[in-house]
């Protein structure tokens, strides 16, 4: 199966195993939100087609300062869809959704519910493997995998040896993100330090090095840069 068609499987299984939920009525919220107006957002049309301009404030601040987890799984399935990186919404990046299931102790949930959750998340770093690292980065999405906790082996076991430019440049970007430290690390911070500490040996091996320096026509000129500033990442370390 392609990867893209796992994804989208994957996507569709989430949207049986979290039905049950049901669109909220009403949300307790802090005083800052405007709750008729969150909610007239969030019924604007079917789940599935809801945008992300209809999610985006209520996905930022879900279950902190709005709504309960159940209310949060009901819009799960489509916050999932979305949560891709393509959209200015912080709410519906990668790693913002697995810091709040984690805030949210998803690992107590139902079996299903967290088996279908890491499907979705391990399948959309998988297509982004060939994907146009502008439209679909792999250090997000690796960034919340690893976040919930998923094995980093399992899911980089088949990135070696790269098959074309676009997989190099994701894995300059991939590097990148593993290699910094404080401030610079953003949500790798949330990450744990044995894993990061993984990820940075597994990043200054060889075949990584034979990566960024194989004749691959990369997607576009200014990705060159990625990889020229992965390389210096390698040997800083």
């Amino acid at each position: 199966m392609e990867p893209e068609q796992e994804w989208r499987v994957n996507i569709e299984e989430a949207y049986k195993v979290f039905a049950h939920y049901t669109c909220p009525e009403t949300m307790k919220a802090a005083p800052k939100h405007n709750v008729p107006e969150v909610l007239m957002q969030l019924r604007a049309s079917s789940l599935k087609t809801l945008s992300a301009d209809n999610l985006g404030a209520y996905a930022g601040s879900a279950i902190y300062t709005i709504g309960t987890v159940d209310d949060y799984k009901h819009f799960l399935p489509r916050i999932l869809e979305l949560g891709r990186g393509e959209h200015p919404w912080l709410g519906l990046s990668p790693e913002v959704i697995a810091g709040k299931l984690v805030y949210s102790e998803w690992t107590q949930w139902p079996k299903v519910e967290q088996a279908v959750v890491r499907d979705v998340f391990a399948s959309a770093l998988r297509m982004s493997r060939g994907a146009d690292p502008d439209v679909l980065d792999a250090s997000h999405l690796l960034c919340a995998n690893a976040i919930l906790g998923t094995d980093l082996n399992s899911l980089l076991s088949d990135w070696l040896p790269p098959q074309n430019g676009a997989v190099v440049v994701q894995l300059a970007r991939i590097v990148q993100a593993a290699m910094r430290d404080g401030e610079d690390a953003a949500y790798w911070e949330s990450v744990s330090a044995e894993d990061r500490r993984w990820l940075r040996e597994w990043s200054q091996q060889k075949a990584v090095w034979d990566a960024f320096n194989a004749p691959f026509d990369l997607p576009d000129d200014s990705h060159a840069w990625d990889v020229k500033q992965a390389r210096k990442t390698v040997m800083r370390h």
